[in-house]
């Protein structure tokens, strides 16, 4: 074979071979490219994930500021009510009381009934307060008892306040649990009297 028919097929054979290492070469930078870029986002994602993570912390913890603050101003201004009324700074206008089924602080039909009256008439007049206090049967520790007294009154509280726009400064509650019965708990009729919340409404002497 001659000799330039030799370089020929030489060329012929290692052209391709060439190639298929140039373009294989820039495929895998081409790859390596994109993986660096994409891993560049990546990083740029975790980044942006954190500082929403750290945003939404500090939101969550300024709302939980302002409601424990809020918290606390209602107490505060429901403490202050209760010492007018132990001053005498109010008369007792009026008085209702609803009843629960056992073991529950839900209200009733019958209930809301008579809380429609009273918020009617708080709504008309806002010089007017509202007394709540939550009692219970003998059944079930003291402890317990007292834990559901609260709770009636609260239930009442908080129908209140949603339904008739009640601010809370104007309501205030205390529970006896089962210290103030006002019939036997040894009768299923008495224990049913004595599952109850009393209302005392109040306006200025």
């Amino acid at each position: 074979m001659r000799k330039g028919n030799i370089m020929r097929l030489f060329l012929r054979l290692s052209i391709p071979v060439l190639l298929l290492v140039f373009f294989g070469c820039a495929s895998t930078k081409y790859v390596n490219k994109k993986v660096e870029e994409l891993e560049g986002k990546i990083q740029q994602n975790k980044e942006q994930i954190k500082d929403l993570s750290g945003q939404v912390t500090e939101i969550d913890s300024k709302a939980e500021e302002a409601k424990r603050g809020s918290e606390e101003a209602q107490r505060q201004a429901q403490e202050a009510l209760k010492k007018a009324v132990a001053l005498g700074e109010y008369k007792e206008l009026g008085r209702k009381e609803i009843n629960f089924d056992f073991d529950k602080y839900t209200l009733t039909n019958i209930a809301r009934n008579v809380l429609d009256e009273i918020g009617t008439i708080m709504q008309k007049n806002p010089q007017l307060v509202l007394e709540i206090s939550g009692h219970t049967d003998a059944i079930g520790s003291k402890k317990y008892n007292l834990l559901l007294g609260h709770n009636r009154a609260e239930s009442v509280k908080r129908y209140l306040s949603e339904k008739f726009g009640i601010s809370l400064g104007r309501m205030y509650i205390v529970s006896f649990g089962e210290l103030k019965p006002i019939a036997e708990n040894d009768s299923p009729k008495g224990r049913a009297d004595n599952r109850r919340v009393e209302l005392r409404l109040l306006g200025p002497q």
